[in-house]
């Protein structure tokens, strides 16, 4: 069913006249259908590709004025340290070490860890206080800016995280499209997110805590988060459904290397495994690790 939010919506808040409409961002369609309202903010399904977003949403600088004015408290990133570390080694075994941007690095603590594992580090951050706190930890290769706005030289980074950001963009296509210049062949592009498909999401349905649509714009699952990654020229390597870490914790514990063809075997074997019992339960985050495709440049 085609809808026209602009002239069917009531808006009911004082930011009516900062909304904008918008059609699907993985199939430009506009066949979409009401799913929720809550807050004043409907939320829609795309009828083609089932992505599920908020139209009509907040428009972008009035987004950007809101993420620049967020504050951050300094935080201690010591119960992090592990999973931080893990993920780092996972990065290394899909990509090998070398320069990582982290987008929406808030105060810096990944990065920080990042830099004393001996990567080269670059983030950003569109807040302009977690920004200071994050160059006094990590250096001024932290820059403060939005996701849409990065500039980078084209092939240079080995990795690109994104943690908690991806449901925050404006345009999601656009951003990937942009980090696949910014990736070496074969760079690996890691994506934190929500998984709508949870069993919590399916149980409470509008009242559940991710369903935040001032500022969550775009609720991803294990197909429409692919779907949107393939369609940009990424090929998928994994799609852990929380806890992505978990299987090399384990491996490193029988001090088995994951470099090796054991390690490697077993890291398979685990992940699989862990991720068929995690959809099962439905775990509320995913993290999909996907790699650029080769091509001549």
């Amino acid at each position: 069913m085609k809808m026209n939010f602009k002239k069917e919506l009531q808006l009911k808040d004082s930011s009516q006249d900062c909304r904008t409409a918008v059609c699907c961002n993985i199939c430009k369609s506009e066949k979409l259908s009401p799913l929720f309202y809550k807050d004043g903010y409907q939320i829609v399904v795309c009828n083609d590709c089932s992505l599920v977003f908020v139209n009509p949403r907040l428009h972008e600088n009035c987004l950007k004025e809101i993420y620049q004015s967020e504050t951050f408290e300094n935080l201690k990133i010591s119960e992090s340290l592990e999973r931080y570390r893990l993920r780092l080694k996972l990065f290394e075994f899909y990509a090998g070490i070398g320069r990582i941007l982290d987008i929406g690095c808030a105060q810096g603590e990944f990065l920080q860890v990042a830099k004393e594992s001996g990567w080269e580090t670059y983030g950003i951050e569109p807040s302009n206080d977690a920004c200071k706190i994050a160059q006094n930890r990590v250096g001024s290769n932290i820059i403060q800016s939005t996701a849409e706005d990065i500039e980078f030289q084209k092939n240079y980074f080995n990795v690109v995280t994104m943690f908690d950001v991806i449901e925050h963009l404006v345009d999601p296509q656009k951003v990937i499209n942009k980090i696949k210049d910014l990736l070496i062949p074969s760079g690996l592009l890691v994506i934190e997110t929500p998984n709508l498909q949870s069993k919590t999401a399916h149980r409470i349905g509008v009242k559940w805590s991710n369903l935040q649509p001032k500022g969550h714009l775009y609720y991803f699952d294990d197909y429409t988060l692919p779907t949107l990654l393939a369609g940009s020229g990424y090929s998928i390597i994994q799609v852990f459904r929380g806890g992505e870490t978990r299987p090399l914790k384990l491996i490193n514990n029988l001090k088995i290397g994951i470099n090796s063809r054991k390690g490697r075997f077993l890291y398979y074997c685990l992940s699989g495994i862990l991720n068929t019992i995690r959809r099962i339960q439905g775990t509320e985050a995913m993290t999909v690790y996907a790699q650029k495709n080769d091509q001549r440049v």
